[in-house]
Order: C-alpha cells, then structure tokens, then sequence
C-alpha cells in the first residue's frame, strides 16, 4: 500500500476529472444551493469521472420510501438486508458499514439506520474512495442524500400507501412560504407499518422534518433542520442452513425461528444550520453547524445451523445477540467556494476545515440460546445456556480536518482535477484503556480529455482510510483502501444516448474481520477489480436505462477467529477465497414510457451466484426478478400500482455468519395515492 501510496502522489497527481454533473448553482446562486457531494460543477454538462450517480426521485415515483431500494439499480452495488433493521449494501465488493459512509446533505451518518425518503429529493452515490471530501469511513463509496428545501410558493402534497404483508404509510409534505421571498417553512413527516412476509417479523416507523428557510438579504441565507425518526423492527437472521449437506431445509420460506422478546429500537435525532453568503459573483462563503444522535437497543437470535439433536430429531443451534448503542456527533464545517471564467479557461476551488466529535457507546453480549426443533416454532423459551462474549466500550473521536478541491477547464477539451484532505484524529477509550492519535491526508487527481463528436476519455486515482472501531480491543493502524479507474464516455444531446464504460482496481489493506462474537481481532487484506458500464437512451418513445457490473474480489490475506465451542479458540485461513456478497456479474434495465395521463415502468435485476460466508462453503444461486409499476397522473391526483418479483421468484440474500440466509419476499402488490395543490 505504501508504494502504491508513492507511484500515486508521483505519477497519477494529474489524473481524474471530478467533473460533476450534480447541483447546477453557481457561486452567485446561494439561495438554491443544495448540499451535493460537489458543489464546483465546471459546466451543465459535466459528469464526474469518479463513478458519480445522482437520482432524482420524482423520476422513480414513491412506490418505495427505502434507501436500498434507489441504490438496487445502480452499477457496481450490491443491496442485502441486514438482519432487516439498516440499509445495507456492498460497494465494489466492500460492505457499507466498515467502507462505506451515509450522509444527509453532505454531513456524516451512522451507518446503522434505516433511512426513510419521505423528506428526501434525491440520492447521490459515489464509488471509489470520498476521504478526500469526507475524511474517516468512505474507503469504497459514500451516499449522500439530499434533503426537500423550502420554496417560495404554498404546496401540499399528501401521500398514502398500502398493500401486501399489511403494509401501510402515510405522509405530508406541506410549504409555506410565512413571509414573501423572506422566510419559507417546509415540513414533512411519515408513519407507517408492515407485519412482513416472514413469521413474526414486523416494523413501524416515524419520522418528522421541519426545514427553515430565511432569505437574511439579497447575499446571505440561512437554513436551519431538524428532524426525528423512530425505527422499530423485529431483526430476521433468516433461515438456516443443513450444514452438512450444504443446502436449505424443505421448511416454508416464511418460517422464523426467532424469539418471542427480538426487537429493534432506534431513535434518530438529526440537527443542523448553516449560513451562506455571497461575497462576490465568484465567491461563496458557508458555515454549518451539525449534531446527529443514535439510540439504538435490540436483541436478535441468530440461526447458525441445523444438527441432529439428543433424539435424533434435526434441531436448529442458535446464538443471541443483546446490544445497547449511543452514538452521539456533533461539529462545525466552514468551506469558501471561489469559481473564475477567463476566456476559454474556467477554474473552481472549493476549501474549508472541519472540526468534529462523535462518541459512540457500546454494551454487547453473545449467548449460546437453546436449540430449537427445526418443525417447531412455537416455543417461547428464551433462556440462554451460558454467555458466550461480552463487551463494555466508550469510544471518543476528535477530528480536526482540512480539505480542498480544484478543478480546471479548458475550451471543454481538458478538465483536471486535485484533491486533498488531511485528517488529525483523536481515539479514546476508557474503558478499553485505548489513546490513538493519527494523521491521514487522502489525495484524489484526475484528468479527462475530451476529443469531441461527444467523446470522453477519463481516468484517475484515490485513496481513504477508516478509524478504529468500538468492536476493537486493541490499538490498530486504520484500514485504508487505494483506487483507481479510467474509462470511455460517449454522450450525445439530441438522442439522449449516454454510455459509460470504466475499468475499475480496488485494494483494501489493515481490514478489521469480526469473529463470530462480533469482536475484531485479526486483520486482512482484499483485492476487487471489474467493470462498470451504464447505458441510457431514448427508444421509440421509450426511456430505457441499463447497467451490466463485472467484479472479481479476492481476499489476499484473511484469517478470521472462531470459538467452535465457545471457549477454545481456532484461527482459519480463508486467503485466496473470494469475497462474500461479491457476484460476477449482476445487470439491470429498466424501460419506462408515458401515454398521455399514463406511465409504464418495468424493470429487471439480475445476480450470479454469490457465497454468504469467506469460507466459500455456500453460496446462494444467481436470480432474476422483475418488478413493473403503473402510474395514472391527474390534475391534483397521482395514482401508483406496484407488483415486486413479478414472477414469484424463490432467491436467497445476505446470510449471517454462515449458518442461514435470508429468503427475499415473494411476489407483491402495493398502492400509492397522492394529492398535490400548490399556489
């Protein structure tokens, strides 16, 4: 890593166009600025050559409130449940929660939450390393979601929702402007419940968002949030395995074999401020002030197997994990935008320094629970046989950050871009007895030529790193992870035909490997490398958009710790295996066209066969699954009808540990109605 670290600073300090094909505000548009992952665009018509992606969500309709549900379609991710109770997914072969980052309008997330849409406009995605905007966490992607701004013009829109499994959603969506082109509420809020497909595994949410608006003068606005979710499900560790035949028991795909007492309990408090004021046509300075909170409880089983039990009947061995988390963040972020026209050239920088706090507080424990028959759900026996793992950890991360991002352009024939962001991070833990104090600086560059005839060559670098983990009882180095990608693009206007195709090189090094009590103790590295391509075009009238993802992910060096008893340690080598969750090929297309008052939407995904586990032991088959929806529009009326896996198709997701997997839902059919006024 260190020399691919000195061949990037010497020999690649030049490439990769950032590009961004994101927010279209200028420096001198500070009233409509939106808090996108990049704020310096150096035209409209610019993409970033770092896989970027934005999805705006009027375009995909409400059918679905999820976050996983916007990232299933995009290249190069990988979407799974988690136990159910967070958004998931794998990026260029790395799971979210140990390489990714969520952020709401550009401001860190845990990444342990389900993240409901009802207040949200559009999803960005970016694949590759982000630390060099966001510092710790975004080693393979960050995902940013971009929160509904206040306007000024009075709207309502109402929303209701309904159908399979007993599923139900309610939400508003009310602007007021309070004082003409001065002062704008926004506030949206949503409820809803579902008692799931699976025995007994149910969720209900809340959530509550009012955003202030107030236009100070002419050069100067200021923006206040804040916003409250409550989550609660019933975690799901799915079914589990006939270990020693490698295959799923012939039991119903809905059967659960949790306990009675499983829940899980998040509440979600989001706070922010910001100012933004415009010096000049080509300055913009901005402030935000942020606090984000996470109370999190649950207690989940895990099913880790079938085995012959004492008479001979097949029992189902589980284990049960109890965990109560507090997470709170809170920090300051202040960041200058200067852009320049100058005849053919056209230059954009954009720095700042950040200074943050997040503490993250941990109560885990692991017990052997009794087995189960496997016909027999029915029992209410909870008690555990003895405590397998326990854990007691307060972590303290102080980081004080700054960061810049140039940009030039050149008679749109040559865009370059620099990047850096250098972090001074702060670890404790008292009651782990851990002081680490590190600086990583996390450079980008990048460079596209642009020949003409719609054109684009592109090709560039990054690198990221991630901090010390609560899972962790000892000092480490930070996990880092080296990229870099190049690629062709062709665009052309008139048709609306946008094809993108890039090649892709990951390496991941000092990775944390949890073993089966959760607790982190050896390390690893991994290696994942593919292809990436995105088509879009109008056919006949026809919006049709299509992705095809191409990814070998090694694990180079991995050793994982088991307790196969619960009390004897072993150490297993899994270096050479592939990657769990990292398929070879996944594809999906989507064909969407109005008639007059009506719209069509189909859409198709496709995955190989994946393993659930580094021992690549087994592996769930490859799927393909469709989904359709029809919408009717109008005057103040908008209907949706929605069918998921059209064709009633039997396919598996993420497993846990590697005694079960997850059944996805059979088919199913949802309603939206939606009333919308505005004056």
């Amino acid at each position: 890593m260190q020399k691919n670290t000195r061949c990037f600073i010497a020999a690649l300090w030049g490439l990769i166009a950032a590009g961004g094909a994101v927010a279209q505000q200028t420096a001198s548009d500070s009233t409509h600025w939106r808090n996108s992952l990049w704020q310096v665009p150096l035209s409209s018509g610019d993409t970033a050559a770092l896989a970027f992606e934005q999805v705006e969500l009027t375009e995909r309709g409400v059918a679905h409130t999820e976050l996983s549900e916007q990232l299933r379609p995009l290249a190069g991710l990988n979407v799974q449940p988690n136990f159910g109770v967070v958004d998931f997914f794998f990026s260029r072969g790395v799971d979210s929660r140990t390489g990714g980052l969520i952020t709401v309008d550009g401001l860190p997330e845990a990444n342990s939450a389900v993240f409901r849409l009802y207040n949200i406009e559009s999803v960005e995605v970016l694949r590759g390393p982000a630390s060099f905007l966001l510092g710790d966490k975004p080693m393979t992607g960050v995902v940013n979601l971009l929160q509904k701004q206040p306007f000024w013009q009075r709207a309502i829109r109402l929303r209701g929702s309904g159908g399979s499994f007993g599923s139900t959603e309610a939400a508003i969506d009310l602007n007021l402007p309070l004082i003409t082109r001065t002062l704008a509420l926004r506030l949206n809020a949503v409820s809803g419940k579902t008692s799931g497909y699976r025995d007994g595994i149910g969720a209900d949410w809340r959530a509550f968002n009012p955003v202030l608006l107030w236009q100070a003068s002419e050069k100067t606005r200021v923006k206040v949030s804040w916003e409250f979710a409550g989550n609660r499900y019933t975690p799901d560790s799915g079914i589990p395995l006939l270990l020693a035949e490698n295959r799923l028991p012939d039991v119903p795909r809905s059967r659960s074999w949790q306990t009675p007492s499983d829940f899980s309990e998040q509440e979600i408090v989001r706070s922010q401020a910001e100012i933004v004021h415009r010096f000049s046509p080509t300055l913009i300075l901005r402030n935000r002030l942020w606090a984000r909170t996470l109370d999190w409880t649950m207690r989940g089983t895990l099913a880790t197997g079938i085995a012959p039990g004492t008479f001979g009947q097949l029992e189902v061995t589980r284990l049960q994990q109890v965990f109560d988390n507090r997470q709170r963040g809170f920090g300051n972020t202040l960041e200058a935008v200067w852009q320049r026209t100058h005849g053919e050239n056209r230059s954009h920088l954009r720095a700042g320094v950040e200074a943050r706090t997040l503490s993250d507080e941990l109560q885990s424990s692991a017990f052997f629970l009794l087995p189960l028959p496997l016909a027999d759900t029915t029992s209410t026996d909870t008690s555990p046989l003895f405590q397998l793992s326990s854990q007691d950890s307060k972590g303290i991360t102080r980081t004080l950050a700054g960061f810049a991002v140039y940009q030039f352009a050149r008679a749109d024939r040559l865009r370059l871009s620099l990047g850096g962001r250098y972090d001074r991070i702060v670890y404790e833990d008292s009651r782990l007895a851990i002081d680490n104090k590190i600086g990583r600086f996390s450079p980008m560059a990048g460079v596209a030529l642009i020949p003409g005839a719609g054109f684009e060559l592109f090709a560039g670098a990054g690198q990221g790193f991630a901090t010390q983990s609560t899972r962790s009882r000892r000092d480490e180095v930070p996990e880092q992870s080296f990229s870099y990608e190049a690629g062709l693009r062709y665009f052309a206007a008139e048709s609306g035909l946008l094809a993108d195709i890039r090649w892709f090189t990951l390496e991941r090094s000092n990775a944390l490997i949890p073993d089966s009590t959760g607790v982190i103790a050896p390390i690893g590295e991994q290696r994942s490398r593919g292809v990436e391509t995105t088509l879009q075009a109008r056919l006949a009238g026809w919006h049709l958009r299509a992705t095809w993802t191409w990814m070998r992910s090694d694990l180079v060096l991995w050793h994982e710790r088991v307790l196969p008893d619960g009390i004897t340690i072993v150490l297993l080598n899994y270096s050479g295996r592939r990657a769990p969750f990292t398929p070879e090929n996944t594809a999906a297309l989507s064909l969407s066209r109005a008639f007059g008052r009506f719209a069509l939407y189909l859409a198709g995904w496709y995955q190989d066969r994946q393993y659930i586990y580094p021992d690549n032991y087994h592996a769930i088959a490859a799927s393909l699954v469709f989904d359709a929806r029809l919408s009717v529009e109008l005057p103040r009326w908008r209907l949706h009808f929605v069918a998921t896996n059209v064709g009633d198709r039997e396919y598996a997701m993420r497993g846990f540990q590697y005694g079960s997997v997850t059944p996805a839902p059979p088919r199913a059919v949802y309603f939206t109605l939606e009333f919308l006024l505005e004056k």
